[in-house]
């Protein structure tokens, strides 16, 4: 439909044309036997691998991908994949569906379903053998809301010194979900999304500075709450509740990431800051650092990543009384929903055994203060706890 509605009529030369259609899959497993803990790779996940069982859920995803390419300057990109989804099913999802316009080597236009290219060389984050590790990391990745608009994207380039300068301003509407640890899910469809980034290229390493905006298609839903809280006439609760009953929707972001890739060797180091106009909304520090060294068909890896939410849950000031205990528990539970306090070490190696072939295993070893990254079953939900994490995965691409 894009190609049709959007390609000159004029006949292009048969040679230029070209259509490719390509996939790629990752079969996980995942082992841990700690109780009440469900490990999940992303907030959008409804549950994660249980205690002493085996899990092929979590890490297993699959994709096809068809490009179409009208002549050098115009081609059409649409894939759809496979993973676990909020409504806890397998249904094939569009992820990219969209049609690029390069009139020349210093301009491209995208226009159509987009992905959502933070830091460099993480953009095509859903295939497993492009990156080092068996998943991109959780408290990086993990916690975006989405990874994906439907908008459109400028992006310009041009030498700059010894090496070359770009620049890419992009805009939309944002899709996901995200499922929360006692069940409802957050449907961010519809919320709007823009930004831009800069980055440098020189030889082998790509500096990449960013930021924009995620603005949500409507406020939390706590008037309810916000107004219990203002009848109870005590000041920490009614400044408390003027907090839930503000109506900001911006989430703002502010990213920056190094990445280096030549010969033998690769490393990546990303951080970013969110900050948000309500409470109940991600106000975040995270980063990560994640290097790879080959040796014939080997590549050890490590990783260490961190995430750390600057607001902290705030108490209502309400005595610890019966008339109270909705109140109380329903405040700590708003302000719980965005919480991510965790940090993890992975160690892993890699094996390219065949062409687009690799297997991977990979431990990490995750601490957790009051994370809503990980499913708490647990009968004290808030206690700090540890975690460590076994991971077996096949990689491919056709």
């Amino acid at each position: 439909m894009l190609l049709a509605a959007a390609l000159p009529a004029a006949a292009a030369d048969p040679d230029e044309r070209r259509v490719s259609i390509g996939g790629f899959g990752t079969i996980g497993t995942l082992y841990h036997d700690d109780d009440g803990l469900e490990y999940r790779r992303s907030a959008s996940q409804p549950r994660g691998a249980e205690s002493g069982e085996v899990d092929f859920a979590t890490d297993t995803i699959g994709g096809v991908q068809l490009n179409a390419a009208w002549n050098p300057q115009i081609e059409a990109v649409v894939q759809a994949v496979t993973r676990l989804t909020a409504e806890n099913d397998w249904e094939p999802q569009l992820t990219r569906a969209f049609l690029r316009y390069n009139p020349n080597e210093t301009v491209a236009v995208r226009l159509g379903r987009l992905g959502w290219e933070i830091y460099p060389r993480a953009d095509s984050r859903d295939v497993g053998y492009s990156q080092l590790g068996i998943r991109p990391a959780v408290e990086i990745f993990g916690i975006l809301p989405t990874d994906r608009f439907d908008g459109g994207e400028l992006a310009l380039k041009r030498p700059f010194g010894k090496g070359l300068f770009s620049l890419k301003l992009y805009g939309g509407a944002a899709g996901g979900k995200a499922v929360n640890e006692d069940g409802p899910v957050t449907d961010f469809d519809g919320s709007a999304l823009w930004g831009g980034h800069v980055d440098y290229q020189h030889g082998a390493w790509v500096l990449r500075l960013g930021s924009g905006v995620f603005e949500l298609g409507e406020p939390p839903p706590l008037d309810p709450l916000a107004a219990g809280l203002s009848m109870t006439g005590v000041p920490q609760a009614i400044g408390l509740a003027n907090e839930f009953a503000d109506n900001g929707r911006k989430i703002l972001f502010y990213a920056a990431g190094v990445a280096y890739d030549e010969g033998p060797a690769q490393a990546r180091l990303f951080a970013a800051h969110t900050d948000s106009e309500h409470l109940v909304s991600p106000n975040l520090n995270l980063g990560q650092l994640i290097g790879g060294y080959r040796i014939g068909a080997f590549t050890p890896y490590a990783s260490f990543a961190i995430v750390r939410s600057t607001e902290d849950v705030r108490a209502t000031g309400l005595p610890d009384a019966p008339q109270f205990a909705a109140l109380n528990a329903g405040a700590r539970l708003a302000q719980e929903s965005f919480q991510y306090n965790q940090h993890s070490l992975a160690l892993g190696l890699r094996w390219d055994f065949m062409p687009k072939l690799a297997l991977k295993l990979q431990v990490d070893r995750v601490w957790l203060r009051d994370s809503r990254l990980v499913l708490d079953e647990r009968p004290d939900p808030y206690a700090d706890a540890d975690m460590t994490v076994l991971g077996f995965a096949l990689d491919f691409v056709f």
